[in-house]
């Protein structure tokens, strides 16, 4: 289970962390619905700016983890890892072809897929695992927002 420091969405705080990423070499990337995303190298750290972004850091984290060798209704998942500030470092994986995107990522939410190493894994899945919600929140002790 992690070892949150960061126990609930401060949007203060996650203010703070973006201008730090920037001052060190981390590029903005892209702004979903809840989540900013920043890259330095092969390395993308996505960063809550609501509540919702919170969750889905840790909802994807916790698929990761649990699905890590096996797949999750026919989807695979980025590697990815919680840091204690609840925002999440992935790998940096290059969008694919929608033309080469398999079925399954084609019914996720905008079909967000990459190749990492030999596998097609999923590296925005949060609208697709809404169900795990409660059970990540739990994993990561946090309350219910």
């Amino acid at each position: 289970m992690p070892q949150l420091v960061q126990r609930h969405f401060d949007e203060n705080y996650y203010d703070e962390y973006r201008f730090e990423l920037s001052k060190n070499g981390f590029e903005k990337i892209g702004q979903g619905a809840s989540r900013f995303g920043y890259k330095r190298g092969k390395t993308v750290i996505k960063v809550p700016y609501n509540s919702g972004g919170y969750s889905d850091c840790i909802m994807e984290a916790y698929v990761y983890r649990r699905f890590r060798r096996a797949d999750y209704c026919g989807m695979y998942f980025a590697p990815c890892r919680l840091l204690p500030n609840a925002c999440l470092m992935m790998p940096y994986l290059e969008r694919m072809n929608w033309d080469d995107v398999p079925m399954w990522a084609k019914r996720m939410d905008g079909g967000q897929c990459g190749r990492y190493k030999d596998r097609i894994v999923a590296y925005d899945s949060a609208y697709d695992i809404t169900s795990f919600k409660t059970q990540a929140l739990e994993w990561a002790k946090v309350k219910r927002p």
